[in-house]
């Protein structure tokens, strides 16, 4: 048939099909995000906060309850799974902004990424320079002591080598952590971990095996001097002496 307009075309390669974007975050909205939400949760940060060895930051009792609850552990292992134990997080101190009013009430306490409402004010400020932590410029942890500063603040506490706040002294960038770093940068942090947690691995299975080695040679050892066939399962030094106490009597 021709052309007349009563043709259906039936050629899929002649069919357009639109899919429908899916709708991805906004950078204002995930950084937003990561200086005001938990990342576990995603329900505004509060104290106790922690860090983990990335620079993430977690209300501390939300990321314990999920660390002891096996199914919970394994459902947000993406998450998580970098972290097994209280070694890994710090104590984050956290300047509260005075200038912030915003706070969400009880029925508004989770906010996804994708849409979540900014205030005019930053939760959270630098303590020595009080310039408000909106992620625009790096900030920092101090390992030893836990407090959070600016760029500006951290040059500062380098060149007199200890915090301005509490005084505990810190040699080097190994001392401090960058918060909230680039994703590519925190993709190599992640990666660094996985490689170490791998290696603790090894060295573990290895010092296992050495171990089971060490017994078995002694063992070895023991039913040779005695001329006793020691079971496989059996203490040889309780075997040898069920033998030596029956030859005695």
């Amino acid at each position: 048939m021709g052309c007349d307009g009563g043709t259906i075309v039936q050629r899929r390669d002649l069919i357009v099909k639109t899919k429908k974007e899916e709708k991805k975050p906004d950078k204002e909205s995930v950084n937003y995000a990561a200086w005001n939400l938990c990342r576990l949760t995603k329900e505004y940060l509060s104290e106790p906060i922690v860090v983990d060895k990335i620079g993430y930051l977690y209300n501390k009792t939300s990321l314990l309850e999920c660390l002891v609850d096996k199914k919970q552990k394994k459902k947000h292992e993406a998450v998580i799974g970098h972290i097994s134990k209280l070694s890994d997080l710090l104590e984050a101190k956290l300047e509260k902004n005075p200038n912030y009013v915003d706070e969400p009430s009880d029925d508004q306490t989770t906010i996804d990424k994708t849409s979540v409402t900014r205030s005019g004010t930053a939760r959270f400020i630098c303590p020595v320079t009080k310039e408000e932590i909106r992620g625009q410029f790096p900030v920092y942890i101090i390992k030893s002591c836990g407090h959070v500063i600016n760029g500006e603040a951290l040059d500062l506490a380098k060149k007199d080598g200890f915090c301005m706040l509490c005084e505990k002294p810190f040699h080097s960038e190994s001392d401090v952590l960058r918060l909230n770093p680039e994703p590519e940068v925190a993709n190599q942090l992640m990666e660094a971990l996985k490689a170490s947690s791998s290696n603790d691995k090894k060295r573990k299975q290895k010092s296992s095996s050495s171990k089971e080695e060490k017994q078995k040679k002694k063992q070895k050892e023991d039913t040779s001097s005695s001329g006793l066939v020691v079971p496989a399962n059996a203490n040889p030094e309780v075997y040898k002496s069920i033998f030596s106490s029956s030859s005695n009597e």
